[in-house]
């Protein structure tokens, strides 16, 4: 475990001496590294982290900054998930609240405030965390060998803010994280069906390398768009409308406009992929990994970028 004491959880949130540890946090601990912290750093790289820390070193800057900020993103977390519990007993008599003459238990409002709060905390400082790791790579070969790692960077949108420039979501890392898989599906069925493969290999390859092309540069942007307003719509399907953090399920009448907002978001997002491909089309010899797949034959001749598409503003 990469906290051991109550300090060290103050250094990051406000909490009262009187609160004990091993009773209020502790338990907490371990299934929150795995949820949160090894998912992003990979075993190996938490491994590494857990060793210098139980020794207690203090040499080696790269790994001091990566254990403030991991400490950091698990003291939120842990908050999180200690919150729910904190005032509660149990005992042979069943469930019981702690209150005193001088201080009773905190609303159930204000406990889930508290409790949204510090998850968008934590998501921000996992943000952090991988933002350090990616400007200090050579510093982390465990990290960049992992498969932590690898999955950071299999998407054309690899931030919250990057989608959010081409999608708003308030730049909730919540959000994006938890969209992940619903973007690499649409990576996968809808941008490298239409692009090609061996084209969307070169595309991320120049990101994560931070060189990207002249005619790169002219697609990339509105593939972003289509990814993000594809992805955004995909996430209405599923049954739940996330705003602002909070996930409900929607009523039948909020079904019939989320439908309808859904609709609305997919067409932009294809009217964006369809000006992506016909960049490539008008400009194929420009795209080679493109102009020697199947696609460029199939579609040479017979795309046409014919669909009534209605102007549509996410939020509007």
């Amino acid at each position: 475990m990469l906290l051991k004491t109550l300090t060290e959880i103050q250094q990051h949130i406000r909490i009262s001496n009187e609160v004990t540890f091993e009773q209020s946090f502790a338990p907490f601990i371990e299934e929150t590294e795995q949820k949160y912290i090894i998912k992003y750093l990979g075993q190996a790289q938490y491994d590494e982290l857990q060793v210098y820390y139980d020794a207690e070193l203090n040499n080696v800057e790269t790994l001091n900054k990566l254990l403030e900020h991991t400490q950091r993103a698990l003291s939120k977390f842990v908050m999180a998930a200690a919150a729910r519990f904190m005032d509660l007993e149990v005992s042979e008599g069943g469930f019981t609240v702690n209150s005193t003459q001088t201080a009773a238990p905190a609303s159930v409002t204000r406990v889930a405030n508290l409790i949204k709060a510090t998850v968008s905390q934590g998501w921000d400082s996992i943000e952090i965390i991988l933002k350090y790791m990616e400007d200090n790579v050579d510093s982390f070969p465990l990290w960049s060998g992992s498969d932590a790692y690898t999955l950071q960077k299999s998407t054309l949108i690899q931030s919250a803010s990057d989608f959010h420039n081409h999608y708003p979501i308030n730049e909730s890392r919540l959000w994006f994280y938890s969209a992940k898989g619903i973007m690499r599906n649409v990576d996968d069925s809808e941008i490298k069906s239409k692009i090609s493969e061996d084209l969307y290999a070169t595309l991320l390859s120049e990101i994560n390398s931070g060189s990207v092309s002249v005619a790169n540069k002219a697609i990339l942007s509105n593939l972003k768009y289509a990814i993000a307003y594809i992805t955004k719509a995909r996430d209405l399907v599923a049954n739940k409308y996330t705003n602002d953090e909070l996930d409900y399920k929607p009523t039948v009448d909020l079904q019939v406009v989320l439908e309808a907002d859904r609709e609305k978001i997919e067409r932009m997002g294809v009217f964006y992929l369809n000006k992506a491909l016909n960049t490539i089309l008008n400009n194929v010899d420009d795209y080679p990994d493109y102009k020697n797949s199947d696609l460029y034959d199939e579609n040479s001749e017979s795309f046409e970028n014919s669909a009534d598409y209605n102007f549509f503003k996410a939020g509007g």
